[in-house]
């Protein structure tokens, strides 16, 4: 207690009152006394702020040198702060032994900061200033990017090297193999343990063993060796070609110390230029069998060929006798300058939809000529598939067919006289009972079904060859009735037909058309396709009471087509791919070809007349399979019809290179005859001779029995009048 008592005395001593304050000095001037006060504080507490700020400072820069300094500047701040503390407090107490025990401390503090201050100058002299240390850690911070994108190159180029597939080695000026890649493992056989250390020549060839030798004396001047294609052997002891770029090794001082070589394994490529080389001389001899196949086409055939938009740009010596117009006239223009007005808009839009969809379209079209004259032709209209799966051109070839359409127009005026006949001898049992018989006759005894309803759409005739084809018999039907009934079917096989596109209704209603269509039904699961030709049925003063309608099974025909499709789809590809400088042509040629098979039948003979080739037209409708007809000579067919001058003309006629054009009456393999408009075309060799014969033919046997069946009926119509 007395300890503590004498602390507290000690204590009260220093704020004693035993001096005079310092406002008797100032006189208890307010003015005075406050000036003083006011200023005394503002300055400690500047004084105490300042240590604050460099307190906070060395906590965020512990780093920073000779931070004792800071903390004795920071002790020597706060007492002098102190000091102008004490100068307020004696204005009113005059405690002066306090303040000057508190500026003794101040003075004490000032000396050792003082002290410590004059060793520090020369080393804060010393200490760089700040633009220099940017400088440096510039400098610093270049120096260490440029060594991170140098090891970041290296890297990429490293993996470059590992992942490439063809083989990079260094190699020394002696050749001694220093690195070895993943891609020289891969074409070379050898690890990369197995090669570093040895030389290049254990990958040469023996009759190369100089290559290398020339090769390092080239470097060695400095030079690259480029895409230089050579033989290598690989472990496994296999030859390989590859093709090799070489370049020199240099150090920093710019001497050349080494190679760098890559190695590209070409065997591959070699063989497929080779195969390519046997393919390109193979393409020609095609090429010049479709020329002749062409040239036999355009000798036979009407021909003309339109672009996408249907603007005429072919057409053939035929295609300009039978229109009457010039190849100038016809070039540039539409097959609209030929429309005779014959067929409806609705036939031509169904043909354009046709092939615009890439399929063959074929039908009976009539033409008018120049002269203004009509004249029909059988039309098979092809088109031709670019790449990208849409048409690109279209080939039209027909045939003139304009006798035929006669015929037919005078079976239909006779079928017609023969109903008028028939009502104008309703009186007369006995001649409408031979009236009966006889177009009973002509009904039983034709190919072709033929269907005559009236305008009620009531079928009045429906021959033994229309239920034999069609599978059913007539039946009392409403016209909306006879697509399901019959298995009517659009050229897709599965859209039923439209009833309105029917051509017997067509024929009803006054209209002349013609249509194919595909019939399936229970007695013909398979179905058969048809061609139908229809047109009104009229009584003398050009009134329509009904229609008739004549169709034939195609089915075979369809069949061929599909088949002659096929095999040229096939080999106008082939051709393709076998060439790109002769792409065009190829495939020009190639389609022409097909085109041909779609159309004609086609037999090709040596000057000795042994047949070397047949298409599948000649095969069916001669029923004998090729491999029965190639090596044989047209003698097999022979029907005896004609006489031995007839044959001697054409040999004649073909021997001296002039094209020779007959109907000519076959036999085939089961006795049935048959009837071929024929043209024979000699191919003539480089010496003006003829090295084979190309045979063109169309089957005109329908037409042929028509002729006779008018001739047949011309002459009953005579008896019974």
């Amino acid at each position: 207690m007395g300890h503590h008592a004498g602390i507290v005395e000690s204590f009260a001593s220093l704020l004693s009152p035993e001096f005079m304050p310092h406002g008797y000095c100032y006189l208890w001037d307010p003015w005075m006394v406050w000036l003083h006060v006011i200023a005394d504080g503002l300055i400690a507490l500047s004084y105490y702020c300042i240590p604050i700020i460099l307190v906070y400072f060395i906590r965020k820069n512990r780093d920073l040198p000779f931070n004792r300094i800071f903390w004795m500047f920071g002790g020597f701040i706060l007492a002098c702060g102190t000091t102008h503390l004490m100068e307020i407090w004696n204005v009113w107490h005059g405690s002066y032994l306090l303040a000057g025990i508190i500026k003794g401390i101040t003075a004490a503090v000032s000396v050792v900061t003082a002290l410590m201050l004059i060793p520090l100058v020369p080393r804060v002299i010393s200490v760089p200033g700040r633009m220099q240390l940017e400088e440096v850690n510039r400098k610093l911070e270049e120096e260490v990017a440029e060594r991170k994108w140098a090891e970041e190159v290296r890297g990429r180029l490293s993996a470059v090297v590992e992942s490439s597939d063809d083989a990079i080695i260094g190699k020394t000026l002696e050749g001694t193999i220093t690195s070895w890649n993943r891609g020289a493992e891969k074409v070379f056989g050898y690890t990369s343990a197995e090669a570093l250390g040895k030389s290049m020549r254990m990958l040469l060839p023996p009759d190369r063993v100089n290559e290398e030798s020339d090769i390092l004396a080239r470097i060695g001047r400095g030079e690259r060796v480029e895409h230089f294609e050579t033989i290598r052997v690989r472990k496994d002891g296999k030859r390989i070609d590859v093709s090799v770029t070489i370049s020199p090794i240099k150090d920093s001082s710019g001497t050349i110390i080494g190679a760098s070589k890559i190695a590209r394994d070409i065997t591959e490529r070699k063989r497929t230029e080779q195969s390519l080389r046997k393919s390109l001389t193979a393409s020609e001899v095609a090429l010049q069998e479709l020329a002749d196949q062409k040239f036999a086409l355009d000798q036979h055939a009407i021909v003309a060929i339109t672009d996408v938009q249907g603007t005429i740009t072919y057409v053939n010596d035929k295609f300009c006798a039978i229109s009457q117009y010039s190849e100038d006239e016809l070039i540039g223009q539409n097959h609209r300058l030929l429309n005779s007005g014959h067929h409806p808009k609705e036939f031509f839009q169904e043909m354009y939809q046709t092939i615009a969809n890439g399929r063959v379209w074929h039908g009976e079209i009539r033409n008018r000529a120049k002269d203004g004259s009509k004249y029909w032709v059988d039309t098979t209209i092809v088109p031709f598939i670019g790449r990208d799966g849409k048409p690109r051109q279209y080939i039209a070839i027909r045939a003139d067919i304009t006798e035929r359409k006669r015929g037919t127009e005078v079976l239909a005026a006779q079928a017609l006289e023969l109903s008028r006949y028939a009502e104008e001898l309703t009186d007369s049992q006995d001649a409408l009972q031979r009236q009966t018989l006889m177009l009973q006759s002509v009904l039983d005894s034709m190919s072709e079904g033929l269907v005559v309803a009236d305008e009620n759409g009531k079928f009045i005739i429906w021959n033994p060859a229309a239920e034999e084809i069609v599978g059913l018999p007539a039946a009392n039907l409403t016209i909306d009735q006879w697509t399901s009934h019959y298995g009517l079917f659009s050229p897709d096989t599965v859209t039923p037909f439209p009833a309105e596109q029917n051509p017997l209704l067509r024929a009803v209603r006054g209209e002349l058309c013609s249509a194919e269509m595909f019939l399936r039904n229970p007695e013909l699961a398979e179905g058969v396709w048809i061609e139908a030709s229809a047109g009104p049925l009229k009584d003398k003063d050009g009134a329509v009471h009904g229609g008739v309608t004549a169709f034939r099974d195609i089915t075979q025909r369809k069949k061929d087509e599909q088949e002659i499709r096929k095999l040229n789809d096939e080999l106008e590809l082939r051709v393709i791919e076998r060439t790109a400088q002769l792409e065009a042509a190829n495939r020009e040629l190639a389609d022409q070809k097909f085109a041909m098979d779609q159309h004609a039948i086609v037999a090709l003979t040596g000057v000795d007349g042994v047949i070397t080739y047949v298409n599948d037209k000649f095969c069916a409708i001669s029923k004998y399979s090729r491999e029965e007809l190639i090596g044989q000579d047209h003698r097999i067919l022979n029907s005896g019809h004609h006489s031995p001058i007839f044959f001697k003309q054409m040999y004649d006629t073909i021997a001296g290179g002039n094209v020779w054009r007959a109907e000519v009456k076959n036999r085939a393999k089961d006795g049935s005859v048959f009837w071929l408009d024929t043209t024979v075309v000699p191919f003539m060799d480089a010496e003006g001779k003829p090295r084979q014969y190309a045979a063109i033919r169309a089957d005109i046997t329908e037409l042929k029995q028509a002729e006779e069946r008018d001739l047949r009926r011309t002459a009953e119509l005579e008896a019974a009048n």
